[in-house]
């Protein structure tokens, strides 16, 4: 896995020459954001169930190219790592991606899927996953005015964890008894 991009504020300036001249010039520029946030809620029946969250997403653009203002036409080589936690019944997280929405090579193609690996108490593992392409492609450009830089993913599967057991002695490598002290 990868960790999300840190914010990015870009200036291109396609076709500008600047030569040697007598006259001041004055210039300037407003920087863009090119990385978007993501935030997510998934509601879990069973949590208590679960020890520990591995989070990643695959299928998000995998580099910005500076010079034309575009993202990769393929996806990462690895996936995002996802911040995930437990909440009251439900599971919250967040990461971060390139995203550039008037870029025509932006393509999120074979589609992008979350994946969650819900660690139980018992450390058995379910996987589940989120097909989240809908939520994460940038609308056309002409339909975007002030580019929407937080964006929350709804999700409205339900994840069911099923009740373990947990093993005597919670689940310790080592045994914790001990016999009578007298």
């Amino acid at each position: 896995m990868v960790w999300s991009p840190d914010p990015l504020y870009v200036v291109s300036m396609n076709d500008m020459r600047i030569e040697k001249s007598e006259d001041v010039l004055l210039m300037e520029f407003q920087p863009k954001l090119v990385v978007k946030n993501y935030s997510f809620e998934i509601k879990v029946k069973g949590l208590k169930n679960v020890a520990s969250i591995i989070c990643n997403v695959d299928g998000m653009n995998g580099s910005y190219y500076i010079s034309n203002g575009s993202c990769t036409d393929r996806k990462s080589i690895a996936p995002i790592y996802v911040e995930a936690h437990k909440g009251e019944d439900v599971i919250r997280g967040s990461f971060s991606a390139f995203s550039v929405s008037e870029s025509a090579n932006t393509r999120f193609t074979g589609g992008v899927v979350m994946k969650l690996l819900l660690v139980k108490v018992d450390n058995t593992i379910q996987e589940t996953k989120v097909d989240i392409t809908a939520a994460v492609v940038p609308p056309p450009p002409e339909e975007e005015e002030d580019p929407v830089t937080d964006i929350e993913i709804p999700i409205e599967e339900e994840i069911e964890v099923e009740d373990v057991e947990v093993p005597p002695g919670g689940g310790g490598g080592i045994g914790g008894d001990v016999g009578d002290w007298d």
